[in-house]
């Protein structure tokens, strides 16, 4: 009937046709029956099931069509006369009558009856319906709900209208805003550009059919913060039609955010690499014994190391015939005893004779048992080094250990790496630490700070190029007290040119370090108040004039003298004076810059160096402030005492080169000038000219 309808026949058409095909077939059965058997039937045998049947099968139309048709067909062919739509006999009519009659009743019924049961059939169908899309949005809740557990974002791709349906899960992985539209060129553009093309390909190849239309990728994403995260992305193809019909209509996956996975996996590889290249630089070999079978496996570094090749035997009797004559039966016996009969873990020193050159070796060996089902030992596993070096080392320290003990300096041996492995007696009587609290430490917890960290690398470059390094390092010992030793350190090599140890001898040069700084501070800095000397001024200006002609600044030099100080010495005693000296002195050095200089020539004359003015002006503000410090009243005691400054400045370059002492020379013939010009003032110094400036005469 479907493919009727195709065809373009409507179903009621179909019903009447239906019912009319019935009529006549239940017609000319009658008639045959009649005719071959000479069976005397009713006239309406066969119209009652037929009219029924139609009624019920196809509808009230159909069945009134059947009840008309089997009517006619009866009058017609059966009741007297024949031939003709009259009827002769009463009984005829009213059989006739009455059949109509039935057909009309049984055919409402029918309709009736199909009615209802077309009504219960659509609320079956409806609840069935209401069921499954309860059902389907269960299910659709336990998807999303297994998607958001397993961190998957879940895309639709409309093939047909090229609309992209992402999930925020998806929208997330791709560094996409909420509810920003996005198609597959947008999505394809956030794709790395190394990865790009790779993840468009594989997208048009299972669009095309490939591989059942199925698609994997794991590509990565740059967000918009220009972070990179990696995708894994699975999807499907479906298609629609068959043949040269077929066509990919959606394109459905999921994403997956594996970032961490990948990065997790990158630290892994490295870490693989790390590990064999850790191997192979220091020489430790890796191998696994197994004690049913007897098989030697070993790592590339191990026969290196045992000096074999891929040919020589691997079995256990291999390897302990590798070992020396003198230590084989104790390696044996330690083995069979300790290690296979107890199961305690091999750890040991022994020589070994290398086939490839018969030198003898000492490895270091270190093992784990593994046990079986029974807890019986199964497999040894473990690692070998090559510790021939440290123990020729060990030796020369053994026969080293009476001078270090007994050695008037402090003496510290160290690892490579800087942790201390022993000190002598000295060290502790120098540093105050007892020999059990620095062991395994490095050094520098000595460390004052007085020396930065560019000291130290010196230091290291030194005893990494060099193996040797000797200068003045300053320490703290236990107490807090910051002490200098003169120290000497000495990498101790191996016959490859390896350094093994470090050997650092020192002796305290506190005493001679503090005498020399006491020194220093006689011969360059002024007694009493602790400023520079003339010796030290000088110096520094020098360097000064050179620093200011290479920046093509200008420098000041100001000598200034105390008005009045004389009658204070005299009044009130030197000592007064002096308190006074000392007083002035840091006043005039609380008002100069950072990297200004004040220096005392003797008595109660000052020098003064500015340095880097941009003009003359610059300086204005400092001399003033001069002024202003020295003629403020100075108690000493119970008096309270004033005086005044009077300053010559000159300035640097010149027209005329000229030298320190000639500059000083000019500052001194301008303070003069101050003098004259009534005290209290300063006064520039000026070759050219009769009138020199000065702090009185603005006008010069």
């Amino acid at each position: 009937m479907q493919d009727l309808e195709k065809r373009g026949v409507h179903r009621p058409m179909l019903r009447l046709a239906l019912a009319a095909a019935g009529v006549m077939a239940a017609f000319v059965l009658r008639q045959n029956l009649v005719r071959h058997f000479g069976l005397e039937l009713p006239v309406f045998f066969l119209f009652y099931p037929t009219v029924m049947l139609v009624a019920f099968l196809c509808g009230l139309w159909p069945g009134l069509l059947a009840t008309a048709l089997s009517a006619s067909l009866a009058d017609y062919w059966m009741v007297q006369p024949v031939g003709s739509f009259r009827v002769a006999r009463t009984s005829d009519a009213i059989v006739l009558v009455s059949f109509v009659g039935m057909g009309v009743f049984m055919s409402v019924v029918a309709e009736r009856y199909r009615r209802y049961q077309s009504r219960l059939a659509a609320f079956g169908r409806e609840k069935a319906l209401q069921e499954a899309q309860e059902r389907l949005r269960e299910i659709s809740e336990y998807r999303w709900l297994a998607l958001e557990a397993a961190n998957l974002g879940a895309w639709e791709y409309n093939l047909e209208t090229g609309e992209v349906n992402w999930d925020e899960c998806c929208r997330n992985g791709f560094g996409f805003v909420s509810g920003e539209l996005i198609d597959y060129a947008a999505a394809i553009q956030n794709i790395h550009p190394e990865d790009r093309q790779d993840v468009d390909e594989a997208v048009k190849q299972a669009i095309a059919g490939a591989n059942g239309g199925a698609y994997h990728r794991e590509f990565r994403v740059v967000w918009p913060d220009g972070s990179i995260h990696w995708i894994s992305s699975h999807g499907r193809v479906h298609f629609d039609g068959e043949g040269n019909e077929r066509r990919a209509v959606r394109f459905l996956g999921v994403n997956a955010d594996i970032t961490e996975r990948r990065r997790a996996m990158d630290l892994l590889r490295e870490s693989e690499e790390s590990l064999r290249e850790s191997q192979r630089i220091g020489g430790l070999g890796s191998f696994a014994l197994d004690f049913r079978t007897g098989a030697w496996t070993r790592s590339d570094v191990q026969e290196d190391l045992f000096g074999i090749d891929k040919s020589y035997e691997h079995t256990m009797a291999g390897w302990l015939a590798l070992i020396h004559p003198d230590d084989r039966k104790q390696i044996a016996d330690h083995l069979e005893v300790e290690v296979i009969g107890y199961g305690r873990p091999f750890s040991r020193d022994y020589r070994i004779i290398r086939p490839v050159d018969g030198a003898v070796r000492w490895i270091h060996g270190q093992r784990r048992i593994e046990l079986d089902a029974l807890g019986k030992p199964a497999m040894m596993r473990g690692t070998t080094q090559d510790i021939t070096e440290r123990k020729l080392t060990e030796e020369r320290l053994r026969l080293a250990a009476s001078v270090f003990s007994h050695a008037s300096e402090g003496i510290t041996i160290t690892t490579p790496e800087g942790d201390i492995l022993d000190v002598n007696d000295a060290f502790t009587q120098v540093t105050g630490y007892g020999r059990d609290e620095v062991l395994g430490r490095n050094p520098r917890f000595l460390n004052s700070g007085r020396q930065d960290r560019s000291f130290f690398t010196e230091m290291w470059g030194a005893l990494t190029e060099k193996h040797e390094w000797s200068g003045e390092v300053w320490n703290r010992r236990k107490n807090g007290e910051v002490y200098c030793v003169m120290q000497t350190i000495t990498g101790v090599l191996d016959v490859d040119g390896n350094v093994q140890r470090y050997v650092a001898l020192f002796h305290d040069v506190t005493v001679l370090k503090e005498h020399e700084n006491k020194l220093k501070q006689i011969a360059y800095f002024d007694s009493l108040t602790g400023l520079p000397n003339r010796v030290l001024l000088s110096d520094r200006l020098r360097q000064a004039m050179v620093q200011d002609r290479r920046r093509e600044q200008i420098l000041a030099v100001a000598l200034i003298d105390l008005d009045g100080f004389k009658a204070v010495n005299d009044n009130h005693g030197h000592h007064v004076g002096d308190e006074l000296l000392a007083a002035l002195a840091t006043r005039m050095q609380q008002v100069l810059r950072e990297g200004d200089t004040l220096a005392r020539l003797g008595g109660d004359e000052f020098v003064v160096v500015l340095l880097d003015l941009v003009d003359v002006g610059t300086s204005i503000p400092i001399f003033n402030r001069l002024l202003q410090a020295v003629a403020e009243p100075v108690i000493v005691g119970e008096s309270s005492l004033c005086v005044s400054a009077s300053i010559g400045i000159t300035l640097y370059p010149q027209q005329d080169e000229l030298d320190a002492d000639q500059l000083l020379r000019q500052a001194d013939h301008a303070m003069y000038q101050a003098k004259l010009g009534g005290r209290n003032r300063y006064q520039f110094f000026d070759s050219t000219q009769p009138c020199l400036t000065n702090s009185g005469d603005r006008s010069c």
